[in-house]
């Protein structure tokens, strides 16, 4: 039994699905396949029921991942004593970033310039396996992590100063705007959808785009209007877009991890300087 296989095997465990694990190593599916049956044959037992496109632990595999769960967090924990025994703060430190990407981008410069002997690797989606530290707006779906508040802010609407509601319209005027938004796989595109739907309608997302400047380039062209964070995408505001109050809820963003997570040194410095970047913010 390899350490690699344990990390595919608890990896599949959360994901229910052989492809998103080799997605996340890197590697052929072929690879995680052929990694679970040495394990299930290395204890003559089957760890999964096997579906098309999804994979489920059985009552063997439950039990064996709690196990396998731990033993790879008390390797996190005794690796994590060595950095926190070395003066100097090092090591790598692996974030994941759902939203407010402007605000952690400034913390990590910071840090790494301070600290030169911290590395990162950041990701930007939903899947928080092997993860350090978690910055969103919505609480992951694995119920092992804590919490800390970053910001609260206001979502107004962003609207050219050349736009028809450039003069303050009530929120129903609002309905049948044209609406720009990030990839519908993001955060802010969920928040669009959502917001809109607490004020009674659905949004038309007529423009999406990757790049959130792109988001802000089309609104100062007058293509149509989008949903702002006030605080994280203050400095990157154009004079020549509008900020409206229509009524969209506040939202608040979090530093999410391991409730049981012993922190190396490097984690605690980056975590001080990101929750100092925020509250300037």
């Amino acid at each position: 039994m390899e350490l690699l296989q344990l990390k595919y095997f608890c990896h599949a465990a959360q994901s229910g699905n052989f492809t998103r694990t080799a997605e996340y190593f890197n590697v052929p599916t072929s690879n995680i396949s052929r990694a679970i049956k040495c394990l299930e044959k290395e204890h003559s037992a089957k760890l999964f029921e096997r579906k098309p496109n999804k994979i489920r632990l059985n009552e063997f595999g439950e039990t064996f991942y709690k196990h396998a769960k731990a033993a790879l967090r008390e390797l996190e924990i005794a690796k994590n004593s060595l950095c926190n025994d070395s003066r100097e703060p090092k090591g790598e430190i692996r974030l994941l970033v759902s939203c407010c990407r402007h605000l952690a981008t400034k913390a990590i410069e910071r840090c790494v310039k301070q600290f030169p002997n911290i590395s990162f690797s950041v990701r930007h989606g939903v899947d928080t396996y092997d993860c350090d530290f978690v910055i969103s707006d919505l609480a992951p779906a694995r119920k092992s992590y804590t919490k800390k508040l970053l910001m609260t802010e206001n979502m107004k609407l962003a609207v050219s100063k050349s736009y028809c509601l450039n003069e303050k319209k009530p929120s129903s005027d609002i309905e049948n705007e044209r609406f720009v938004s990030l990839g519908s796989n993001t955060r802010l595109h969920a928040l669009t959808l959502q917001y809109c739907n607490q004020l009674g309608f659905t949004p038309n997302v007529a423009i999406q785009t990757d790049d959130p400047y792109y988001v802000r380039k089309f609104i100062e062209l007058g293509l149509g209007v989008a949903l702002y964070p006030e605080k994280s995408w203050a400095n990157l505001l154009s004079p020549s877009i509008s900020l409206l109050d229509v009524g969209f809820p506040k939202r608040q963003t979090f530093l999410f991890y391991e409730k049981d997570k012993i922190l190396t040194v490097a984690e605690e410095k980056f975590a001080e300087i990101l929750i100092q970047e925020f509250k300037k913010a």
